[in-house]
């Protein structure tokens, strides 16, 4: 199974990222919009999550990992959307329960 992991980005993508002009104009794109980044964020996360999940019990081979790591990040970034007062369609959530 291959490990959904990003292992270097360039500096000048970071860089380029970093840059507070840059970020205004790419967040700008999206103002006034109903736009939620955490929703499809989380739809990933859970998706990443279900094609993880072992057919024998857990035994803390890789794909426990995967399946552990995506789901903390499912519950981080609706922790985040609730803190932002983002709201998640709460069949997303219920999705969590599916995996």
């Amino acid at each position: 199974m291959a490990v959904p992991v990003v292992e270097f980005i360039h500096r000048s993508a970071v860089e380029f990222l970093d840059n507070t002009e840059v970020w205004s104009t790419i967040t700008s794109w999206t103002e006034g919009t109903d736009f939620n980044p955490y929703e499809p964020l989380l739809q990933s996360c859970i998706l990443m999550a279900k094609m993880s999940v072992p057919e024998e019990n857990l035994t803390g081979n890789l794909p426990d990992m995967l399946l552990w790591g995506n789901l903390g990040s499912a519950l981080r970034l609706a922790s985040k959307a609730e803190s932002l007062d983002k709201t998640l369609a709460a069949a997303q959530l219920d999705n969590l329960s599916a995996v």
